[in-house]
């Protein structure tokens, strides 16, 4: 018996083998410290606390000047470490329980792949390739692997990528049940299976919301052509899982897409399609790719286009789709921008995470294509076990197959062990630092100390700590000292948009730091003075009062009632404030409330530090100040909770946990999960799972919530019959010409609003003498805008003239060089010039001459005009650029008449 079980589960139990190996010592318990994983764990842990207060998000003051905890970050990566120590029966530390939960995530990415090819119809063998091949996948920075996924810690996608790879394996499973007229329970199971599977992808990672986007349409382009005779059918089920999976999902979407203007952007756009094709020429479909893999994923994508199956078809296209959607060109050639601003948020190397499971697919296929057919030709034709002369080709082509096949896999071993050994895949970081043999040490010393001062405390304070962008050894201190922490640098695994980076003395006095920790000797500061030292582990503490949660700018007297902002609650007395402003040194978030003496109070977001700026709720839910600063937050822009004050009064400032739409998603959320839970446990004895099967023998699970599954599931069944006979192909099309008209429109206003700007001239070539300038996006700000660019080659003058403009009495625009140069050493620079030429007139007058700073950040122009205000004249714009690799760099005019009469 348990031979014969080893046979049946011999690819899963090869599968987990590789994964724990390559992972170990993670899944005894040993929690990887590298990158981000501290702060995966703390973020966890914020979350355990909300669940222990009966609610899964909210508001803590852990991060920053707080932040709004399983609002705008995806939860089931954190709630599948939260099931893990449960499970463990607090035999598991947080810690331990992290490694575990991430240890499942990652060798579930190998599960899946068996699930997958298994669905392709060629044996197990596709599937333990492509399992393999994930598991031992090198990566690269946003490309997934183990650079990504497990180094830089950044697994919550791989997850999600996972899980909807297997929903969509589901809802084929569906399609061959309703083709194959299996029983309706039969085909409900199905169904419910790709929905919770969709929903747990939503809720893993936002990627899977353009996954979906791409996938469902081209699912039925690839299907339903195979199943004529029930398409009406087929699309019923398909939009029925989607909707479930959807309405699963809503408790967590709703309220994220409600907030979505709280939401920081991180928009990164991908190499060109020219770049991608040579690296895919030399088998590299994504960066340290096994070039042998490469090649068998291209011929597996070459046999799938003339001669695979509907789903066959689907797993090589939705690889490929998703590749090239991950190039800069697509982006442009379609202006995605102008279907929605979310397109420039996007960091659409991403896809290329979302697309390497259909090419280990397809390598994998083609090994098994090979094998079946060297089995389909040596398969003996009679008992004497001599071939007859007619099958002598035949076997000779079999055992060509044969040895490609054995050649192939020996080149796909031979190339994954290299990538293996040259980018140290296994090699995991259970450290903090590598350099230092008594760091850990050190540190749980310095976590000791920190608990303890946090205890004897006699108000709250925060803990500053020093390090490099990608170094967050200290992130998990809060998770042993209560601690509220604050890094000078990036902080990831977290999506809210007030993340203040500086050291300012201003804004770590909002911050109320006491502690300030370094690894480094701080000089001499009258603020500073080191209070403990642990190892290399340095400890200061400020000078000066703490602040108080809030302040008045003017006269008047605040008086302090009650300081729970963890607990979402802060109120203060004022007096004598005729012409003041209050400040709370809370970080806006539209689920902050303000009262004054009980009646609403409207409050404004302003800046921590520096110049004071301000920001209303309606222009960041309008997504006007959308975008970043590529170096990071000074304090600068508007974050902190403010108001202005009519009158002496009361104030209370209070956080809604709940509103309106969290308990109408909740509301769905649980309807629809119910039904896929009663629906999963269906009663017919021979598809009922063998744990129910005997706890129905033992009388432990009510018989009549078998019988009740099973109606519901046959009622669901004949409902969706009835919604597939009504889905005629006439209507099917012009329901989808609907949506392309409204697409369409939607593409041509953007268009239109964007006809006026240099962008739109220079994209319709309505501009005479160019050189060297382009239209193209750029990206500033942390944005993915439209610009115009100027090629990048050292010492020439790049030029273009726009035509007959109407000048108002200023120029209007922006300029800026691409985020990522900017922050690069300067091996270059440009100087822009723009001048204006009245009609008719060859004298040229200067209007703006300066050299761009290397620097991060677009530019204002609003330049003056009056000399040729209410005139038409020729906008000429040059761009000198010097040294041996300018950064790239755009700009962009508004020559609307509108703006010039406004002007």
């Amino acid at each position: 018996m348990i031979p014969g079980m080893i046979r049946r589960h011999a690819a899963w139990l090869l599968v987990t083998a590789v994964g724990l190996w390559v992972l170990w010592p993670a899944p005894a318990g040993h929690m990887p410290l590298s990158a981000d994983h501290t702060v995966h764990l703390t973020r966890t842990v914020l979350t355990a606390t909300q669940l222990s207060a009966g609610r899964l998000s909210g508001w803590t003051p852990t991060w920053f000047f707080g932040t709004p905890v399983g609002d705008l970050y995806p939860q089931f990566a954190d709630l599948l470490v939260i099931c893990v120590r449960m499970l463990s029966v607090g035999l598991l530390n947080w810690s331990q329980a992290y490694a575990v939960g991430f240890s499942l995530a990652f060798v579930g990415q190998g599960w899946v792949m068996l699930a997958v090819g298994n669905s392709l119809d060629r044996g197990r063998l596709p599937g333990l390739v492509a399992a393999c091949l994930v598991l031992l996948d090198p990566g690269y920075a946003r490309e997934g692997g183990w650079m990504y996924t497990v180094w830089f810690g950044v697994w919550p996608q791989a997850l999600a990528t996972s899980l909807c790879w297997l929903g969509f394996a589901r809802l084929h499973a569906v399609t061959r049940s309703v083709e194959e007229g299996e029983h309706a329970t039969d085909v409900v199971q199905n169904a419910m299976w790709a929905a919770v599977c969709l929903a747990a992808a939503l809720l893993a990672h936002p990627m899977v919301l353009a996954m979906l986007g791409l996938g469902v349409p081209l699912f039925l382009v690839c299907v339903l052509p195979r199943h004529r005779s029930s398409s009406g059918l087929l699309m019923a089920w398909v939009a029925l899982v989607m909707t479930l999976a959807v309405a699963m999902a809503a408790w967590w979407w709703v309220p994220m897409l409600a907030h979505r203007g709280w939401m920081a952007s991180y928009g990164w756009l991908y190499a060109s399609l020219h770049h991608m094709t040579e690296l895919a020429l030399r088998g590299e479909w994504t960066h340290r790719m096994p070039p042998a893999a490469g090649y068998l994923a291209a011929a597996g994508l070459a046999w799938l286009a003339v001669a695979g199956s509907g789903w066959q078809r689907f797993v090589g296209a939705f690889a490929l789709v998703q590749w090239l959607w991950a190039s800069s060109d697509v982006f442009w050639q379609l202006r995605l921008h102008r279907l929605s601003e979310g397109f420039t948020h996007l960091q659409y190397q991403r896809f290329l995470i979302a697309a390497k499971p259909g090419f280990f697919l397809t390598a994998g296929l083609m090994i098994a294509l090979l094998v079946h057919t060297a089995r389909r030709f040596l398969r003996p034709r009679n008992r004497v076990g001599l071939l007859p002369q007619s099958n002598r080709t035949g076997s000779a082509v079999g055992v060509a197959c044969f040895l490609l096949a054995a050649s192939a896999a020996a080149w796909l071993a031979s190339d994954t062990r290299r990538a293996v050994v040259e980018y140290g895949v296994g090699e995991l970081q259970t450290v903090r630092r590598t350099q230092v043999d008594t760091f850990e040490t050190d540190y749980r010393e310095f976590l000791e100390w920190s608990r303890q001062e946090w205890l004897h405390r006699d108000e709250d304070y925060r803990m500053a700590f020093s390090a490099g962008r990608n170094a967050h050894w200290f992130m998990d201190a809060p998770v042993y000292t209560n601690t509220p922490s604050y890094k000078l640098g990036f902080t990831p695994g977290d999506n809210f948009v007030h993340k203040p980076e500086s050291g300012e003395d201003d804004l770590l006095d909002r911050l109320r730091v006491r502690y300030f920790v370094s690894l480094r000797r701080k000089r001499s500061h009258r603020s500073l003075r080191q209070v403990a030292r642990f190892g290399k582990i340095r400890v200061y503490e400020r000078a000066g009062d703490l602040l108080p949660i809030a302040s008045l700018t003017g006269p008047g007297t605040l008086r302090l009632v009650t300081d729970t902002v963890d607990e979402g609650i802060v109120r203060v007395e004022v007096s004598g404030s005729a012409t003041s402003r209050i400040v709370f040194h809370v970080s806006g978030y539209p689920r902050w409330e303000l009262r004054l003496d009980g009646e609403p109070l409207e409050w404004f977001e302003l800046s921590a530090s520096g110049e004071p700026h301000i920001a209303t709720q309606s222009e960041r839910r309008a997504g006007k100040l959308r975008g970043g600063k590529a170096e990071g937050d000074d304090g600068s822009t508007p974050m902190l909770i403010a108001a202005d004050l009519p009158h002496d009064g009361a104030l209370e400032l209070r956080y809604r946990y709940r509103l309106w739409f969290d308990w109408l998603a909740s509301l769905i959320s649980i309807v629809s999960f119910s039904l896929a839970l009663l629906t999963l446990h269906i009663g017919r004895k021979p598809q009922m799972p063998r744990i129910l099967r005997t706890l129905r023998t033992l009388r432990m699970y009510p018989p009549r919530l078998f019988s009740l599954s099973t109606g519901l599931a046959t009622r669901i069944h004949a409902a969706t019959e009835v919604v597939g006979a009504s889905l005629r192909p006439r209507r099917v099309v012009f329901a989808a010409l609907l949506v392309a008209s409204g697409t369409a429109l939607r593409w041509y206003e953007a268009a239109e609003s964007e006809r006026n700007s240099a962008v739109g001239w220079l994209d319709e070539k309505r501009v005479d003498d160019r050189r060297s300038i382009y239209a193209g996006p750029l990206k500033t700000n942390m944005l993915i805008r439209p610009a115009c660019r100027v090629k990048r080659k050292r010492r020439q003058q790049a030029t273009v003239v726009f035509p007959d403009v109407q000048i108002g009495s200023q120029l209007g625009g922006w300029f800026a060089l691409h985020d990522d140069d900017a922050q690069s050493p300067r091996r270059g620079g440009h100087t822009l010039r723009i001048a204006l030429r009245k009609t008719g007139d060859m004298a040229q007058t200067i209007v703006f001459d300066q050299r761009i700073r290397h620097q991060p950040g677009m530019v204002k122009l609003d330049i003056d005009c009056l000399d040729a205000c209410n005139q038409s004249a020729d906008v000429l714009v040059y761009v000198d650029s010097e040294g041996e690799s300018p950064p790239r760099m755009g700009f962009d005019l508004d020559l609307s008449p509108a703006a010039a009469e406004e002007r």
